[in-house]
């Protein structure tokens, strides 16, 4: 087996503090819940035929935002240019309907991470 990285030595001398493990567990869930719907809107964009410049074009805003949307190693997109995107691929983003519940009664902070979405065609 491969020696750990430093990184990976810290993270886990890290993980043993409750508040630290809590956090990163919450950041890593809206990292991949982030991955996840940018991975969708690339594949209905796709199959859409659509091309990043085009949808650019169609929400008004530099084409190297909309590349920089769909390409970026640590997606962390701004919930209007997400929401412009949906859009101008024709598609709605839902919150399951057991998370709506969830969201009145949970502050905002914890929600995020808790929320799951899915994009409909």
């Amino acid at each position: 087996m491969a020696e750990k990285s430093a990184w990976e030595q810290d993270r886990e001398e890290y993980m043993q503090d409750p508040e630290f493990a809590r956090a990163y567990k919450e950041s890593r869930a809206r990292f991949e819940l982030s991955a996840a719907l940018i991975g969708r809107l690339d594949q209905a964009r796709a199959a859409r035929k659509m091309s990043k410049a085009a949808i650019a074009r169609q929400i008004g805003v530099p084409a190297p935002s909309v590349r920089r949307f769909f390409t970026q190693r640590d997606p962390n997109p701004g919930l209007g240019l997400t929401l412009q995107i949906v859009d101008a691929l024709g598609l709605e983003l839902m919150p399951k309907e057991e998370s709506r519940a969830k969201v009145r009664r949970q502050p905002a902070m914890n929600v995020a991470a808790r929320v799951s979405h899915r994009v409909r065609a």
